[in-house]
């Protein structure tokens, strides 16, 4: 691997302290609050074994809801439920990897 291995690319894996951290990170966090059961929302991950999956409150936050207005419309909830739904995100987030078309 030369010096130009990752030079301009997106994801830099195992560039410096940070990223070494970021993937420490990832691989010791765990989920206690969203659950994954096929017989519930056909397996998409859920809160809570909930029959609301966690893209529902991801959309509800993304659209502008506030944390105060989930809490309050869906009384079920727990603040942790979003925190958790936020860091799950995050998590899938740091994995993705899209090759990007060289622009001239």
């Amino acid at each position: 691997m030369g010096d130009g291995f990752l030079k301009g690319s997106a994801h830099l894996l195992y560039d410096g302290l940070e990223s070494r951290r970021r993937l420490w990170h990832n691989f010791t966090m765990t989920f206690t609050r969203i659950t994954i059961d096929p017989a519930v929302c056909t397996g998409k991950p859920c809160i809570r074994g909930l029959r609301f999956p966690v893209a529902r409150l991801l959309g509800l936050l993304a659209a502008g809801e506030t944390r105060g207005q989930i809490l309050k419309a869906y009384p079920y909830l727990e603040p942790g439920d979003i925190d958790e739904a936020l860091r799950y995100a995050a998590f899938l987030a740091e994995d993705e990897t899209v090759a990007l078309a060289p622009t001239s």
